[in-house]
């Protein structure tokens, strides 16, 4: 590349665009993990893992 007089391109400097905020990235927890309430049919939870995202 010297030789034939060519240089590398380097990419744009990287730029934040978003600001996230780090409050909202977890989502509320209404039961306040309290899973046994002493009752049936009052919690409901769920997973979802085996989605591909």
């Amino acid at each position: 590349m010297q030789r034939l007089g060519l240089v590398g391109i380097c990419p744009k400097k990287w730029k934040t665009t978003a600001i996230v905020d780090h409050a909202d990235a977890y989502p509320i927890d209404a039961v306040k993990r309290k899973w046994d309430t002493g009752a049936l049919n009052q919690v409901g939870v769920g997973d979802i893992t085996y989605l591909r995202t």
